[in-house]
């Protein structure tokens, strides 16, 4: 264990509480109602033995829903569970599982599941008779000691990788951000480095890239409306008028398109909260 330099660890029940809970169930066909969809899912998770099946069939009795016969049950291991629920072909799994049944999703739903993944949710996939007709969007709190754990693994220099079966909005930042304080690991493998170690500086590093991008497309206004009007005019497009631009001219509004674009970028330093 000593040699250790890398963890790779799972998710729920690791990094999370491993109770997760059911936020909502939503139907995507005028066929089923919310309740009929939860009746069919938490009968077939009756069944099921992960933790995301027991929040379903703990979700329905809070409904007061009755859970019915199931027949030819099958789980699929790291997808979900398939089975026959009053005469319907059910599956309720992730995404590999609807690609193996070839079970198409819409763009409209796609961008909607997206939504709600970007929330932080675990979604899990409804389909009746080879039709996708709903989804369950389940949370899982995150422990309180998996932070401390896992930023003393870092401080002792291990990379901590999560592996999960869950979808990678739901499971992975879109930008990391590490404390100066840390390790070289940490920082190395960061899109932002706290200097000082404090929290505070992510509100800063949020304003500033506001006023970065804002800054960015300023300069960029700088540094073509000087070709845009100095150039025709360099070209000749004023000769008929007997106008030509010297060319001393023409360096110094060079000149003075730099100085707009290096001045503008300064103002940065005088950005504050």
């Amino acid at each position: 264990m000593n040699q250790v330099d890398t963890l790779v660890i799972d998710k729920t029940g690791t990094i999370t509480e491993g109770k997760p809970s059911v936020e909502k169930v939503v139907t995507l066909s005028h066929r089923f109602t919310k309740l009929d969809l939860l009746q069919k899912i938490a009968s077939l998770n009756q069944y099921g033995e992960h933790p995301l099946a027991h929040a379903v069939v703990i979700y329905a009795k809070e409904k007061q829903t009755k859970l019915i016969p199931v027949a030819d049950f099958e789980a699929v291991s790291g997808k979900g569970v398939i089975g026959t629920v009053a005469n319907s072909r059910v599956l309720l799994g992730n995404r590999p599982l609807l690609e193996q049944f070839a079970i198409e999703m819409t763009g409209d739903v796609r961008q909607e599941i997206q939504a709600e993944q970007a929330l932080g949710k675990t979604l899990s996939y409804i389909a009746v008779d080879q039709e996708l007709v709903g989804y369950v969007a389940i949370s899982d709190a995150i422990k309180e000691s998996s932070s401390r754990a896992i930023k003393s693994l870092q401080q002792a220099g291990i990379e901590v990788i999560m592996l999960t079966g869950d979808n990678k909005l739901t499971a992975q930042a879109d930008i990391g951000i590490a404390m100066g304080t840390g390790t070289d690991v940490a920082i190395e493998s960061a899109g932002i480095t706290l200097v000082k170690g404090d929290l505070q500086g992510i509100v800063k590093a949020r304003h500033l890239s506001v006023e970065v991008m804002i800054n960015i497309k300023q300069n960029l206004f700088f540094a073509f409306i000087y070709n845009i009007l100095g150039v025709p005019v360099a070209a000749g497009m004023l000769y008929p008028f007997g106008i030509l631009l010297s060319p001393m001219i023409a360096a110094l509004a060079m000149s003075f398109s730099f100085v707009s674009v290096i001045a503008n970028a300064l103002r940065l330093n005088t950005t504050t909260l």
